[in-house]
């Protein structure tokens, strides 16, 4: 059964992947995390929304939920419900998010992963804020689209590749 949510949880993460790159073909920049502060910092999830396939037997907002996370999750897009964040430092925040061309690490650079319950946040600047609720590791969004199991500790450094796509 948990392999079973897993397996749901990476197919949700290669949906947003999905979502994302028509987001980057059509924009040539990331969706931000933010529309400027105050924000709850679910802008990204508005951006890509739209470009999530409609799949008759779910509502669309389900691909943002993991179906091993708790009931209630951070964020307000979908009535209180989410379980994914996103890296903030990778998108950036304000009105016009990162221009494509600047990342040389697309398949190191984290970009949206299984949030922790507690957080209360879908966006995470230099924190780790991955849950790891499969299997002790969790599932991470890498920006060249790959989902990836991850059971290690979140790289510290905000140089790193895993922070900022370089």
């Amino acid at each position: 059964r948990d392999k079973a949510k897993q397996a749901r949880c990476t197919s949700n993460l290669k949906q947003l992947g999905y979502a994302f790159n028509l987001y980057f073909q059509d924009w040539n920049i990331t969706p931000t995390t933010t529309d400027g502060p105050p924000s709850y910092g679910d802008y990204w999830v508005w951006k890509i929304y739209s470009y999530v396939s409609d799949d008759p037997t779910r509502q669309k907002g389900d691909v943002f939920i993991c179906p091993s996370a708790p009931q209630y999750m951070g964020g307000v897009p979908f009535n209180g419900r989410m379980s994914y964040a996103a890296n903030r430092s990778l998108l950036g925040e304000g009105l016009v998010g990162n221009s494509l061309s600047q990342f040389t690490a697309p398949s190191e650079a984290s970009m949206v992963w299984d949030m922790q319950k507690d957080t209360g946040v879908v966006y995470a600047w230099w924190s780790p804020f991955l849950d790891y609720r499969h299997s002790e590791g969790g599932n991470i969004l890498f920006m060249d689209g790959h989902v990836g199991w991850w059971n290690k500790e979140i790289p510290s450094d905000p140089n790193s590749a895993f922070w900022n796509g370089k």
